[in-house]
């Protein structure tokens, strides 16, 4: 839900920690829905997973939450991404990451959902990941929209997960 009153993206980084949980969206701050169980856990699962993958490999960073710059005007949170490079501690990034994925919680749009999935892929991110336990469905986002996968790979990295490698 966005607030009516416009601020700044200046304003926006000023605001108190707990309102810049929401995102920032051409002058709206946007309130995220908080994550349930299956989206934290399968946060965490999947992070998990793709920490041990890229163990091997220098230079790459598992986050979650991680506040960037998708536009000159919007500031989303990422569920999770993997930098391909060491981000500026005190800044949102700029630069897409090499994987960028959302998780649908319960009170989660798709529309907004699917508007996040559109500025990753104009941003340049390669890698965009869907994921929705409830209805049991991975996916990912590219020039031909959301196409529907038994699992998520990056195979330079021989990273393969299907559905039940991430539920409880």
């Amino acid at each position: 839900m966005a607030m009516n009153a416009q601020v700044s993206i200046n304003e926006y980084f000023r605001l108190p920690h707990t309102e810049r949980e929401a995102e920032y969206v051409n002058g709206s701050i946007v309130e995220r829905t908080m994550p349930d169980f299956l989206h934290s856990y399968i946060q965490l699962r999947l992070g998990h997973l793709l920490t041990l993958a890229l163990q091997r490999y220098s230079g790459y960073y598992v986050c979650f939450e991680l506040r960037m710059r998708v536009q000159p005007n919007v500031i989303r949170i990422l569920d999770l991404c993997i930098l391909n490079y060491k981000a500026d501690p005190d800044s949102a990034p700029t630069t897409p990451p090499l994987l960028a994925v959302e998780i649908i919680s319960k009170d989660d749009s798709y529309t907004d959902v699917l508007t996040k999935l559109r500025e990753y892929h104009q941003w340049g991110v390669r890698n965009i990941w869907l994921i929705d336990p409830r209805l049991g469905q991975l996916a990912q986002y590219g020039a031909a929209g959301l196409l529907q996968v038994d699992e998520l790979t990056l195979p330079e990295f021989g990273f393969a997960a299907n559905l039940q490698a991430l539920l409880p």
